[in-house]
């Protein structure tokens, strides 16, 4: 699917809100903020959290990469832990927008999850949606879940040309015990070839940002058979910080790790005139995976001593 978004780079959702009449909202009700206040205290923090991740991972390209991984390898796992809470958040913050727009019953249905609350509800509507956005979400709530509520840990993992340091893939896994023994969470990371795997930055932002904007659009599609169909949408002409977050996309080496290479590629350009297009799967062309060193790293539990080693590669 192909999504695109003009001038302000903000999900298109984002510019109908503000028009909502209020005669179609029940947020008072639910005792909920506007749905336009809660989508943009949502998306707000997801474009910080990103902001922040760049801020470190942007040094990789400039120093040595053993020295570039040292130095800027815990702000990186730090910030994208952030980034991945705040996806999760945004999901959950859609629910409540949803919630919006259906009527109380005559029964109040006493359910404080938002998925299982418009699950209940038997809204048709809302359950399609619900349907279209379930693998996304276990994707988010299996990364989210281990890592608050299983104790799992983020590991990075880094390959790269020890000629040239920009040209790399840097990413992550989350790891847990097993028969005393760290390794990748095999629901969240599947074997592939029988080895360990992980995620790349660059897949993992880009497939996450695609849907951002994709839930923005089915949430727009909802709310539109929910009130009126044609609507003008209100554009800024200042797309500010959010420039930012995708000029530091266009900048990642085109590199993924090993099994990536046979997953569907999630692509979003940047265009001149500040229209930005997203799309999944894409025809984007990557670089073939000749990087020749590895870094991988984790923080241990003062009790684990053994680690699986990811794609069977040997470290340097």
């Amino acid at each position: 699917m192909r999504i695109f978004s003009d001038i302000d780079l903000s999900p298109n959702i984002q510019k109908f809100l503000p028009l909502i009449k209020t005669e179609y909202l029940f947020n008072n009700k639910y005792g909920l903020k506007h749905p336009g206040a809660i989508f943009n205290t949502s998306i707000g923090k997801v474009e910080n959290a990103l902001l922040d991740f760049f801020d470190s991972y942007k040094e990789f390209g400039l120093l040595k990469f053993e020295e570039a991984h040292e130095k800027h390898n815990d702000a990186l796992l730090k910030t994208y832990k952030i980034f991945l809470y705040s996806l999760r958040e945004y999901v959950d913050d859609c629910f409540h927008v949803i919630k919006c727009f259906i009527p109380p019953f005559q029964k109040e249905i006493d359910e404080r999850n938002q998925f299982l609350w418009i699950r209940k509800s038997k809204d048709v509507e809302a359950n399609d949606l619900l349907d279209e956005i379930k693998d996304y979400k276990n994707y988010l709530d299996n990364i989210v879940n281990e890592l608050k509520h299983n104790n799992g840990i983020l590991g990075s993992i880094s390959l790269y040309d020890s000629e040239n340091p920009k040209e790399h893939c840097a990413g992550y896994f989350i790891a847990n015990v097993v028969n005393n023994r760290y390794q990748p969470v095999e629901k969240i990371h599947p074997e592939w070839n029988k080895q360990a795997t992980g995620f790349s930055y660059r897949r993992d932002i880009f497939y996450n940002m695609y849907h951002v904007f994709y839930l923005g659009e089915l949430v727009l599609d909802f709310i539109k058979k929910k009130t009126v169909k044609e609507m003008h949408p209100i554009v800024s002409a200042a797309p500010g910080k959010k420039k930012l977050i995708y000029e530091q996309m266009m900048l990642m080496p085109r590199y993924f790790l090993p099994d990536e290479y046979e997953k569907a590629i999630p692509s979003i350009s940047l265009t001149q005139e500040n229209t930005l297009k997203l799309e999944y799967p894409s025809r984007l062309s990557i670089k073939p995976n000749r990087l020749n060193r590895v870094k991988l790293t984790h923080s241990g539990d003062g009790y684990t001593r053994e680690f699986k080693t990811l794609y069977a590669i040997k470290l340097r």
